[in-house]
């Protein structure tokens, strides 16, 4: 989840991937526009589904986006998104995705998070099949 502070409306799903910058590549699609009067300064909750071979970003249990598609020099796809990640949160300054920051900009700034959490997503075990009486029918 990405936001660019000069519109505190709209936030984007992104994967960044790859080398090491200048070397990263970034993957992203449609973005999520809060309702008028909303924006990323009020408390959301936010979140990632990463499955095997997809991404999908929800706000406040909307889904607004789904990647099932990246590309990667090292390994075959789903690569790299089948080894371990790390979590990175931050309030980022300057840059090439926001710019500099302007003169009226104010500073500090805060990134305010409540929690954070973690599942590790298991597919609940099969139903067993009802047990059916079986009848032995002697042929004549």
């Amino acid at each position: 989840m990405e936001n660019m502070g000069s519109d505190p409306a709209t936030i984007l799903g992104t994967l960044h991937f790859g080398g090491q910058w200048p070397a990263n590549q970034q993957s992203h699609g449609p973005s999520f526009t809060f309702p008028a009067g909303d924006s990323v300064t009020n408390f959301h909750v936010y979140a990632l589904e990463w499955a095997t071979n997809s991404m999908k970003w929800f706000v406040d249990g909307q889904a607004y986006e789904t990647q099932t598609s990246w590309k990667s020099s090292v390994r075959p796809y789903p690569a790299p998104f089948d080894q371990p990640f790390y979590l990175l949160m931050n309030l980022a300054v300057g840059g090439n995705f926001g710019g500099n920051p302007a003169p009226g900009t104010v500073f500090p700034g805060e990134i305010e998070v409540d929690y954070l959490r973690v599942y590790d997503y298991l597919t609940a075990p099969a139903t067993p099949p009802a047990t059916q009486e079986v009848r032995r029918v002697k042929l004549q």
